[in-house]
């Protein structure tokens, strides 16, 4: 297993492939309007994720504002969390 160096870090090749296949279904499950909350924090969660490892997930900027805006205590948080991190990494 090899790994690459990315901003500051050092990620696997396996990490980088994910990211590049899971960008891809995030952003076409996040425009999903049958979307429910809980799968829409976990979907928030791996953006996050694919966000800190230095992938481009500026089209989920719009959602995590959906996201903290909701009237649910849990989903406004993880909307919240994600849009600070997205922040930071930027």
């Amino acid at each position: 297993m090899s790994t690459t160096k990315r901003g500051t870090c050092r990620i696997d090749d396996d990490d980088h492939m994910y990211c590049c296949c899971a960008a891809q279904v995030l952003k076409q499950r996040l425009n999903d309007p049958r979307l429910d909350k809980s799968r829409g924090r976990e979907y928030m969660v791996r953006v996050m994720y694919c966000e800190m490892l230095g992938h481009d997930a500026s089209f989920a900027y719009i959602h995590c504002l959906q996201f903290a805006s909701d009237a649910a205590i849990l989903t406004k948080k993880v909307g919240r969390g994600v849009w600070w991190a997205m922040l930071a990494s930027a």
